[in-house]
């Protein structure tokens, strides 16, 4: 299979939450660390009441967050883990293909190559991985994909200007942007409805199988979001919206196929709505999510899940919640050249745009 590009993350640390009873974690840890301007560079977090999940920051910024939560309402050892240094592995486009984005993530499984997260953005797909494993992880899926001649470095490589001012240790020239913003501008917003979704439970032991069955299951149609994540301990929790080509249900054979694998949980809901926005760089805009969350929550509108990946936030909600949510965030974020109530378009059941601005 072609893909347009690999691409390596600088060091990252992975943070997994899960509330296990009492108040979630989760959104009270947002709000410390947009209270001091921490940016995110990944979030996946589940709606009102539980909110658990898990988030990647920059590994310079994790010891000032372990401080920063010990210190306050929401301490890491509320549920939380943090495995290391880690790095995303990020491939583009998708091109809302089921085989791109289960073919790799079976591959890895194979060869054991440990996969911590797995998200995919509106062209991408961002698997979160050892840091030090990245070289093997990206070896390993060359032997189904293939990349065009020419392609740039998986890794960011100093250019003579940076080796000349920084003496080539790491990426010290760059653009650094500083949000102040009472009205967050984006680049546009798209209310999807008549998604399905297929939720899973299942032991690690067992993602190859799953990936491998869902890679062939072509009949499901354009996906509209994949979200894989390992927040308990050897267990994987994994989310998949589609639009199907028709109204209706997903394959009764393949979802039958999926609940005989030992130890895999599944659960169909249908119909749902997924409100998407995007840009600029959210991942370097602090408190965007934070944001979201606290202005639907004022608004009293729940959501399911909320994917934010790169440039892209995803958020899923019941049927009919969509547009609430939609007017609610319109308060909050703004298309500079048009009217915030305005920048919402909706579709049915069509997919995604493969183009994405980084």
């Amino acid at each position: 299979m072609m893909l347009g590009g690999i691409k390596f993350s600088e060091p990252q640390t992975r943070v997994a939450f899960a509330a296990d009873g009492g108040e979630p974690a989760g959104a009270r840890v947002l709000g410390t660390l947009a209270a001091n301007n921490i940016n995110l560079t990944q979030l996946f977090m589940g709606g009102p009441p539980v909110f658990d999940g898990d988030f990647c920051i920059e590994e310079r910024d994790h010891r000032l967050v372990s401080l920063l939560l010990a210190s306050s309402s929401s301490p890491m050892d509320d549920g939380m883990t943090a495995p290391g240094t880690v790095g995303s592995v990020t491939l583009f486009p998708h091109r809302s293909d089921l085989r791109v984005v289960f073919a790799a993530l079976s591959r890895l499984a194979q060869v054991n190559l440990p996969i911590y997260s797995a998200y995919t953005s509106l062209s991408a797909l961002c698997i979160t991985t050892d840091y030090r494993l990245m070289d093997a992880v990206a070896e390993s899926l060359l032997r189904i994909f293939v990349l065009p001649a020419g392609h740039s470095p998986f890794r960011y490589e100093p250019s003579e200007f940076d080796a000349q001012v920084a003496g080539a240790q790491g990426r010290k020239v760059e653009t650094a942007a500083r949000y102040r913003e009472s009205v967050i501008k984006i680049y546009g917003s798209h209310l999807q409805t008549g998604v399905r979704s297929l939720s899973l439970s299942f032991p690690a032991a067992t993602l190859s199988r799953v990936a491998s069955r869902l890679a062939e299951a072509e009949s499901m149609g354009s996906f509209v979001m994949v979200a894989l994540t390992s927040c308990r301990p050897q267990r994987y929790a994994l989310q998949l919206l589609v639009a199907p080509p028709e109204a209706g249900s997903f394959s009764t054979e393949v979802v039958n196929e999926l609940a005989r694998i030992p130890g895999v949980e599944v659960v169909e809901q249908s119909v749902l709505e997924v409100l998407y926005f995007h840009g600029p760089h959210f991942q370097d805009r602090h408190g965007v999510a934070n944001t979201v969350v606290t202005t639907l929550a004022g608004d009293e509108v729940g959501f399911i899940c909320l994917n934010c990946s790169g440039t892209s936030i995803y958020l899923v909600t019941s049927e009919g919640v969509g547009c609430l949510a939609g007017r609610a965030l319109a308060k909050v974020f703004v298309v500079p050249s048009g009217d915030p109530g305005s920048s919402c378009r909706t579709t049915r059941n069509q997919p995604s745009s493969t183009v994405e601005q980084t």
